[in-house]
């Protein structure tokens, strides 16, 4: 019968899971995002993946995350789409993180407890 080491430290591979999985989604689908920006609005996509007088085609998060939160072309279908798809992916990744430390410091709690 596993002991609850065995256990917290299965749940902490699921979290770390969670975590890698979300983050790895998310960066696809603001490629997705960047990639449909680039062929249908080339001034916004120019403005996003600029960085002072480097770029256009950079990754700049600092931009890319204000438009993907906010009301910026909205209209657009699409690009709605791929946004609301990114803030699930942002909340997986964020969750799985903060899930993550969580466990880790139970886990030094609970492997503490037991030596005692």
């Amino acid at each position: 019968m596993p002991n609850v080491i065995d256990i917290l430290v299965g749940v902490e591979l699921l979290f770390i899971g969670m975590f890698f999985c979300g983050s790895c989604f998310l960066v696809y689908r603001e490629h997705l995002l960047m990639k449909y920006l680039k062929e249908h609005n080339y001034e916004r996509w120019r403005e996003l993946t600029s960085f002072g007088k480097y770029g256009p085609g950079l990754r700049n998060s600092f931009k890319a995350l204000p438009y993907i939160n906010g009301s910026q072309d909205n209209q657009i279908q699409e690009i709605l789409r791929l946004k609301d798809s990114i803030k699930i992916f942002q909340r997986y990744a964020v969750s799985g993180f903060f899930a993550s430390l969580i466990n880790i410091l139970l886990i030094v709690y609970v492997a503490q407890a037991i030596q005692k």
